[in-house]
C-alpha cells in the first residue's frame, strides 16, 4: 500500500540499545538500597569498634604506681580521657551515620513487626541507634566537662604567680571551666533517657539485651553525677565557705554507725582551699567552758539511758541510729546546740581509713601536744595501734584525745598535698573505704545526695521492700573491745505457698576479751550490746533465745526492727536467735527472688552464710528441677543484693502503709522508736 504522496509507509523501528526507563529506575533504586545499607553497615561497624575499644581501655587502666615521676602520673589520667573522648566522637559519627540512612527503614520495620511478631527486633535498631548516637554524643560533651578538672588536678604542684597547690582548688578551676559541657551533656543525657523508654527490650535477642540492661540501669546514674559535677564547685566554697563536720568514730566501741564519737573537727572549703578548724574532744561540743555550752536536757534514747545510764543525750552519742542520714542530721543538730555554726554536710569515717591513705602518702610524723612531746612515727602497719595506745594512755589512766586530732591534721595534710601520680590510688583507697562502710557522706544538697543515695554512700537504711536483713551491733559499754568480740551470721528461710518466709537469723557471738588484752586503762571485759535486726516491714516475731533481755518489735526507716540487750562475759560464747514471718509483700517478684544484707560500718568483714528453700512442691527455688534450694556462702565486707530464679506460690500480700517522705530533725520530732527530741529545743542553725 502506497501513500498517497507516493511514499511507501515505513514501520518504526525497535532499537536494540534502548531499554525502558523503569528499568534504569529499578537499578538506580537498587544501588541506592544497598549503599544505603552498606552506609548503615559501615556506621554500626565503625561505632561499634569504637566502643568496643573504649571499653577495654577503661578495663585495662591501672592506676600509676606510686613510684612514678609526677609528671608522668599526671599526665595518665588526662590521656587516657582525651583518648577515650576521641573514640567515643568517632562512634558518635559512625552512629550518627547508621541513624541518618536507616531513618528511611523505620516505617517499614514498624509496619514488618507489626505484621509479623518474630520480626519486632527489626523495629528495635531505630530507637537502639538514637541511644547509641545521642550517648556517645552524651558522652564527648561529658568529658569535655570533665577534662579540663582532670587536667588542673593532674598538673601537680604549680609554681606559677596566682597558682596554688591546693587540690581542692586546682579541681574548683577545672569545674568551672567545664560548666558550660557538663550542662550541654546533662542535656544530652536527658534525651538520651527519653531513647531509651522507646526501646522493647523484651524483642531484643538474648545476648544483646543483657549487653544493655547495664548500660539502661546506668542513664540515672550518669545524670545525677553531672548534677552532682555542677554542684561541686558551690559544695568547694566558690560561692561562700563552707563547713563539713568530721566524725572520726572508734569501731572499738562499736557504735551503729561506726563507732565512738571521741573527736570532732570542721572541715572548711573557701574557693576549694581546704582546711580543718575547731578541732576538740567530742565533749567540749556540748561543755567547753565558754557563752556557747548547751544547757537544754534531751532524754536519751530508751536503751542508752537503760543500759549506759547516760544522764542527758549529748553530741558524743548522738550516732544512734543505724540510718546516717538520721544519723548525721542529728549530729548537725547537736553540734549546732553547742556550737552555733551552720554545717554543709556530715564525713563519717572509722580508724582503718587511716593506714589506707599512709599508703599512699608514706610515713608522718606527729609531734604528741601533751608533755613530754614526743615525735612519732605512724605508718600504714602501726597507725591503730599507736594511735589507740596514745590516746589511751595507760601510765597516767587518762585519755589524750589532742593525739588523734593531731594524726587527722598529719593526714589531712599529707592528702591534700598530693602529686598527681597519687590521686589514682588515693581515689581508690576512697572507693573502697566507702563501698566497705568505712566512710559516710551525706551532704543534704539536692544536686548531690541523690547521687550518694544512688551508690549507698550515704549509709541509708537500704529502702528496699524484697527480703532484708540488717544486723546493728551497739557497745553500751564505754570499753573499747570490740576487736576482741568475733561474730557470725546465717540466715535461713522457708517460702510458703503464700509467699510469705519463715526466716531464722542466728547470730554468735565469742568474747575473747581479757585482763590481759583490753586496752589500758579499760578494765571491764564484759561485753553488753543492744541489738537490733531490722527485717522486712510487716515481719512478725514467731520466737527468740539467747538475748538477756528481749524487746518489743518496733517500726524505723520503713522496717520492722526487733532487739533486745545482750551480755557476754570474758572468753564466753552466746547464740541468738530471731524466728519471724516475713510478708508476701517481700516476694512479689515472681521470678526471682531478692535479698539484701546490709553491713554496719566500721564493722570488721563478718562470716555470713544464707539458704533458701521451698515449703512445698509447687515453689520452686534456684534452677534445679523441683523444689530445689539455694545457698550462699561468703563475707559480709560490703553490701550484699543476692538473687536467685524463684517460680510458684500465690502471693497474698499485706496492705501496708510506707512513709511519704523522709524524717527532719527538728524539735518535737522522734528521730526513731526508742528517742524523741523536745518540742521546747531551739530550731536548727
Amino acid at each position: 500500500m502506497r501513500a498517497r504522496n507516493g511514499l511507501s509507509a515505513a514501520r518504526p523501528r525497535r532499537s536494540r540499545s534502548s531499554h525502558p526507563v523503569w528499568s534504569r529506575v529499578a537499578r538506580i533504586i537498587l544501588a541506592v538500597i544497598l549503599l544505603d545499607l552498606l552506609l548503615v553497615v559501615i556506621g554500626l561497624a565503625a561505632g561499634g569498634y569504637e566502643l568496643i575499644a573504649a571499653q577495654q581501655s577503661l578495663g585495662g587502666a591501672g592506676g600509676t604506681s606510686s613510684g612514678a615521676s609526677t609528671s608522668t602520673g599526671a599526665s595518665v589520667l588526662t590521656t587516657q580521657a582525651q583518648s577515650l573522648r576521641d573514640r567515643m566522637s568517632v562512634a558518635g559519627i559512625g552512629f550518627g551515620l547508621a541513624r541518618l540512612c536507616w531513618w528511611p527503614w523505620r516505617p517499614l520495620s514498624d509496619a514488618l513487626a507489626a505484621v509479623v511478631p518474630p520480626a519486632r527486633a527489626v523495629a528495635q535498631v531505630g530507637p537502639l541507634l538514637d541511644l547509641a548516637a545521642g550517648g556517645s554524643a552524651a558522652a564527648v560533651h561529658a568529658l569535655d566537662g570533665a577534662l579540663p578538672a582532670l587536667s588542673t588536678l593532674q598538673s601537680g604542684h604549680s609554681t606559677g604567680a596566682g597558682s596554688s597547690t591546693e587540690p581542692g582548688a586546682r579541681l574548683l578551676a577545672g569545674l568551672i571551666q567545664g560548666q558550660g559541657p557538663l550542662r550541654t551533656a546533662m542535656a544530652d543525657f536527658a534525651t538520651v533517657e527519653r531513647d531509651a523508654t522507646a526501646i522493647n527490650t523484651a524483642a531484643l535477642p538474648g545476648p544483646l539485651r543483657t549487653r544493655l540492661d547495664p548500660v539502661l540501669r546506668s542513664l540515672p546514674l550518669a545524670d545525677a553525677s553531672l548534677r552532682a559535677a555542677l554542684a561541686m564547685p558551690d559544695l568547694l566554697g566558690a560561692t561562700r565557705p563552707r563547713l563539713y563536720l568530721l566524725v572520726p568514730e572508734n569501731p572499738l566501741d562499736l557504735r551503729a554507725t561506726g563507732g565512738f564519737v571521741g573527736t570532732v573537727a570542721l572541715l572548711q572549703a573557701d574557693h576549694g582551699r581546704l582546711t580543718l578548724v575547731d578541732q576538740q574532744s567530742s565533749t567540749e561540743v556540748d561543755d567547753n567552758g565558754a557563752k556557747t555550752n548547751r544547757t537544754s536536757y534531751i532524754p536519751p534514747p530508751l536503751p542508752l539511758l537503760t543500759y549506759q545510764h547516760l544522764a542527758n543525750w549529748f553530741y558524743r552519742d548522738a550516732n544512734w541510729s543505724p540510718d546516717f542520714p538520721t544519723t548525721a542530721a542529728l549530729l548537725r543538730y547537736f553540734y549546732g546546740l553547742g556550737q552555733p555554726r551552720h554545717i554543709d554536710g556530715v564525713i563519717a569515717f572509722d580508724s582503718s581509713l587511716v593506714p589506707a591513705l599512709l599508703r599512699i602518702t608514706g610515713p608522718i610524723t606527729v609531734t604528741d601536744p601533751t608533755p613530754p612531746h614526743d615525735v612519732v612515727t605512724l605508718t600504714a602497719d602501726n597507725a591503730v595501734a599507736t594511735l589507740q595506745a596514745r590516746v589511751n594512755d595507760a601510765a597516767t589512766g587518762t585519755l589524750n584525745k589532742t593525739f588523734a586530732s593531731a594524726v587527722y591534721s598529719a593526714v589531712f595534710k599529707g592528702v591534700r598535698t598530693l602529686h598527681g601520680s597519687q590521686l589514682t590510688p588515693a581515689a581508690r583507697v576512697v572507693r573502697l573505704a566507702l563501698e566497705g562502710r568505712h566512710l559516710l557522706l551525706w551532704v543534704p544538697d539536692p544536686s548531690v545526695a541523690p547521687l550518694l543515695a544512688r551508690q549507698r554512700w550515704d549509709g541509708a537504711i537500704d529502702p528496699t521492700r524484697a527480703d532484708y536483713l540488717y544486723v546493728v551491733d551497739t557497745n553500751v559499754h564505754y570499753n573499747k573491745i570490740n576487736n576482741h568480740v568475733q561474730e557470725g551470721l546465717s540466715y535461713h528461710a522457708v517460702v510458703a505457698a503464700d509467699r510469705s518466709l519463715r526466716s531464722t537469723v542466728t547470730i554468735t557471738y565469742t568474747n575473747g576479751t581479757t585482763a590481759q588484752n583490753i586496752v589500758k586503762p579499760e578494765n571491764n571485759t564484759l561485753y553488753e550490746d543492744f541489738v537490733r535486726i531490722y527485717v522486712p516491714l510487716g515481719s512478725r516475731l514467731t520466737a527468740t533465745s539467747g538475748l538477756t533481755q528481749v524487746w518489743a518489735p518496733r517500726r524505723d526507716h520503713d522496717k520492722t526492727v526487733f532487739a533486745g540487750y545482750l551480755r557476754v562475759p570474758s572468753l564466753a560464747s552466746a547464740t541468738v536467735t530471731f524466728t519471724y514471718i516475713v510478708p508476701p509483700n517481700a516476694l512479689l517478684d515472681s521470678t526471682t527472688y531478692s535479698l539484701t544484707v546490709q553491713k554496719q560500718p566500721g564493722r570488721a568483714d563478718l562470716p555470713f552464710q544464707a539458704d533458701l528453700r521451698g515449703d512445698t512442691p509447687s515453689v520452686r527455688v534456684g534452677a534445679a528441677a523441683g523444689p530445689g534450694s539455694w545457698v550462699y556462702q561468703g563475707h559480709l565486707d560490703t553490701d550484699l543484693r543476692l538473687t536467685t530464679t524463684l517460680q510458684g506460690g500465690q502471693a497474698r500480700p499485706l496492705p501496708l502503709a510506707y512513709d511519704a517522705a523522709p524524717l527532719t530533725i527538728s524539735p518535737g520530732v522522734a528521730p526513731d522508736p526508742w528517742s524523741v527530741l523536745p518540742a521546747t529545743l531551739p530550731p536548727a542553725h
